[in-house]
């Protein structure tokens, strides 16, 4: 199990290396993604998402818009992310893949979650993402 950690570790530390302008600026927005939802600033949080988002929730039988995500926001009190792949798709388009282990309430869950990132005149935001709970991840 340790042994597997280091090798995610050394793998996403090389792949950091080479990673593009974009790809580096959209990392950064999944970060603050997540300083957000744990600072409790919905606002700001919901600024990141596209209006015309369309995503699946972890927790939602079917894909969702904005209002949803909106209208679910509650903060973590703890979160660590696991960046999978970050790439870059053309000079507007960047898809992230990665764990994240969340608690809220006292409950700690580790999930699956992607999110596409479109370059606009406000910056980078959300325009399309997917959660999944992740059950064959060490807890």
């Amino acid at each position: 199990m340790i042994k597997a950690i280091l090798v995610c570790l050394i793998f996403c530390a090389v792949a950091a290396g080479q990673q593009t302008r974009s790809e580096k600026a959209v990392w950064q927005q999944e970060e603050t993604y997540w300083r957000l939802l744990h600072d409790n600033q919905k606002t700001a949080y919901l600024a990141l998402w596209d209006e015309r988002f369309v995503g699946w929730p972890r927790f939602e039988a079917n894909p969702s818009g904005k209002d949803k995500i909106a209208s679910t926001f509650a903060p973590v009190s703890e979160y660590k992310l696991a960046p999978l792949s970050v790439r870059e798709y053309g000079k507007n388009i960047v898809i992230t893949f990665y764990r994240a282990s969340i608690t809220r309430n006292g409950v700690t869950r580790t999930s699956r979650l992607a999110h596409t990132w479109l370059r606009s005149k406000s910056g980078w935001r959300i325009i399309g993402g997917m959660s999944a709970d992740d059950v064959t991840s060490p807890k």
